[in-house]
């Protein structure tokens, strides 16, 4: 039996401190990190910290395929991309370090081309076995 993730609609996390984000303002950051994410992204990453393995699933736009499964890479993820046009989504996290508050804006998904989703529907189906438990989770 395994744990597979299905994380449908993947995103670049780009993490952003600043001292405290002040709208209407040009600002410079103190930090910035790029990780892989998604809903799905993040409970492997829970999983993966309590020792309990786990592969995602997901689509990755071919844009961008190679530095997101290197990002995957990097942290352990054991997952199984089907690559499909276009790039993957863009969230924008800002993490005021002087008063302690996260705001995250989240790009739209890229629209996926009905017979790419078909195929990667299929793709999903022939990666589970009988006995796995299946976990689907984002938009």
């Amino acid at each position: 039996m395994g744990i597979i993730v299905v994380n449908p609609n993947p995103v670049f996390d780009r993490t952003i401190a600043l001292p405290s984000l002040v709208p209407g303002t040009v600002m410079r950051t103190s930090e910035v990190e790029v990780t892989a994410g998604g809903k799905g992204v993040n409970v492997a990453r829970v999983l993966r910290s309590l020792g309990v393995d786990s592969t995602l699933v997901l689509p990755i736009g071919r844009d961008d395929a190679t530095r997101y499964q290197h990002l995957l890479e990097d942290e352990g993820a054991h997952f199984r991309g089907f690559e499909v046009s276009g790039s993957v989504r863009f969230a924008s996290i800002y993490r005021e370090t002087d008063v302690d508050r996260v705001t995250v804006i989240n790009d739209a998904g890229v629209a996926c081309p009905s017979h790419e989703w078909a195929a990667f529907e299929d793709f999903v189906v022939t990666s589970v076995s009988v006995d796995d438990v299946v976990l689907i989770m984002g938009s």
